[in-house]
């Protein structure tokens, strides 16, 4: 039979040794966590993971001021991953634009007055990354047009979103997102988005193009109007 003073030392090892179990967990458990952030820290740093797949740029400055350019500039982006679906959505981007640069590559400088660009930009958000692409015509002295176009691709499990996806992501349904257009998408109280493209939204949710900006807000992009080459933005995250 052991005596009380051995008793009393083998529950105080063993009470040590369990607190270091405890104190050792706990540190895996930040450990974790800490390599995940910066995981993503570093995903958001990768400045070659979203690259220029196409560029075509033939621009002169205007006769008759310089701070206008006309001409032709077109810059798409491209995942830089030779996964299948990555490669199949940067297919999809070209393939979306490639009748207009085909168009437009003919006689870049024929109008002195007219400048037509595409450009990009990417937003990474936990695992999904947003391609936003913004087309624009431009008439020197004059008021310009403007579409958008957006793509999201899931990093983790190599998949395109659809816009449904992507909300479900999030954690929002169709409903709140609608009646936010309705409300924000206003000028002096007026509706600035077209019927039929608010009910051709709220007829399939996946018409609707949406995306977070590099400030988290959520963006939703509508059609403008009574103008069908006019497309507007509103922040739905704002007041």
């Amino acid at each position: 039979m052991k005596s009380i003073s051995e008793t009393l030392i083998l529950l105080i090892f063993f009470a040590l040794s369990f607190g270091a179990c405890k104190k050792e967990n706990h540190k895996e458990i930040n450990t974790t966590f800490q390599l995940t952030e910066t995981i993503s820290l570093k995903s958001e740093e990768v400045k070659d993971f979203v690259i220029t797949g196409f560029s075509f740029i033939d621009t002169l400055p205007h006769s008759d001021d310089t701070i206008f350019s006309y001409g032709v500039d077109i810059e798409l982006p491209k995942i830089n991953s030779n996964k299948p679906e990555a490669e199949k959505l940067n297919r999809q981007i070209v393939e979306f634009y490639t009748s207009k640069i085909e168009l437009r590559k003919q006689n870049p400088l024929d109008d002195p007055n007219y400048f037509y660009k595409i450009s990009y930009e990417h937003f990474l958000h936990d695992t999904i990354l947003s391609l936003l692409t913004i087309e624009q015509d431009v008439w020197y002295l004059s008021e310009g047009f403007i579409k958008y176009n957006v793509f999201h691709y899931d990093l983790k499990n190599d998949k395109i979103l659809t816009t449904n996806e992507l909300l479900t992501s999030w954690g929002m349904s169709m409903l709140p997102v609608i009646n936010a257009i309705d409300e924000k998408a206003r000028i002096d109280g007026e509706p600035d988005f077209d019927d039929y493209w608010i009910k051709m939204v709220s007829a399939n949710i996946n018409n609707l193009k949406i995306y977070k900006n590099s400030k988290g807000e959520i963006i939703a992009i509508y059609q403008v109007k009574n103008n069908p080459e006019m497309q507007g933005e509103v922040n739905l995250s704002g007041e």
